[in-house]
């Protein structure tokens, strides 16, 4: 857990902010994503998971749109990571909220999404595509 992450994340609930994080785990739990929420529970905060889960040729689709020779000079490496990482997602416990494929979605999208559970305190485990991408009117 990031010490300055978590003086952030306390400063900006405590002026009734919502807030988003984003955890690529990597490992099985515990994880940073674990001790995350086990703090958030402790504190007693009203927090949602929401486990992204695209399938390896969409990550895959995805390095390659964006190009980097990092990616691209081993892809063959990048793919056997990127299933790994699914397999650590498949075994996280997910418990707080859903685990959805994102691939519908753009990341925008998504934590307005993640932000209007957090603000209505709902619990609806399948986003709207549509309705997340329908511009604030506040």
């Amino acid at each position: 857990m990031q010490h300055q992450v978590w003086e952030d994340l306390c400063v900006l609930t405590d002026a009734g902010r919502n807030v988003v994080l984003e955890f690529i785990v990597y490992r099985e739990p515990p994880n940073s994503l674990t001790a995350y929420e086990e703090r958030l529970r402790a504190q007693a905060a009203t927090f949602a998971t929401i486990g992204l889960l695209p399938s390896v040729d969409e990550i895959m689709r995805r390095m390659r749109r964006r190009g980097r020779s990092s990616d691209l000079d081993c892809i063959d490496e990048r793919r056997s990571h990127a299933e790994r990482q699914r397999q650590s997602l498949r075994v996280q416990p997910i418990a707080s909220h859903a685990v959805i494929d994102p691939a519908q979605f753009e990341i925008d999208d998504l934590v307005r999404w993640s932000l209007g559970i957090l603000a209505a305190g709902t619990r609806d485990p399948t986003p709207n595509p549509d309705e997340a991408r329908q511009p604030d009117r506040g």
